[in-house]
């Protein structure tokens, strides 16, 4: 729900109605300034309640073992990289979100290196390292998660998109 929020808040329409819905409270008889109000207070609310779906649409669901993965925000990029480490860990990425998505390895510098497409209903193994850093993108390159492998994963990870 606060993400919701915060793409509302940046879409600006949330200061929109805060500013129409204080005018309302100092004006408050005035039945169209009133009027005007309620209805976009209505709309809002469509689209907080909304937002779940809205955003399904631009994420897709990560599963996994919660011990394992340290799962960061997207706004987190550019900023993240890897580190280098000694322990290996396999990680089996899954996608059942009936969409195509892009897995990427973000590099000791931070730049992210294309590393394969997962097709829906496709897996695939990947050796990799703690603290390697792994960003999920969909095919219109959104980012939906970053993921890195921590210590306490053990030697072989898996993470499912959409559904598990």
């Amino acid at each position: 729900m606060m993400k919701c929020l915060k793409r509302l808040h940046q879409m600006a329409l949330f200061n929109a109605a805060a500013s129409r819905i204080s005018c309302y409270f100092r004006n408050s008889f005035q039945p169209q300034i009133m009027k005007k109000s309620l209805v976009f207070l209505a709309v809002i609310i469509v689209l907080i309640s909304s937002c779940d779906k809205i955003t399904d649409l631009l994420t897709v669901k990560a599963f996994y073992n919660a011990g394992a993965f340290t799962e960061q925000d997207c706004d987190q990029f550019p900023g993240v990289r890897s580190t280098a480490a000694l322990d290996s860990v396999n990680i089996t990425f899954v996608n059942n979100s009936k969409r195509e998505l892009h897995i990427n390895w973000i590099d000791y510098d931070g730049s992210e290196v294309s590393y394969f497409d997962l097709a829906d209903g496709a897996s695939v193994d990947v050796p990799t390292y703690l603290t390697h850093v792994w960003i999920v993108r969909l095919t219109n390159n959104a980012c939906s998660t970053i993921l890195t492998p921590k210590i306490g994963a053990s030697q072989h990870e898996t993470v499912t998109f959409g559904e598990e």
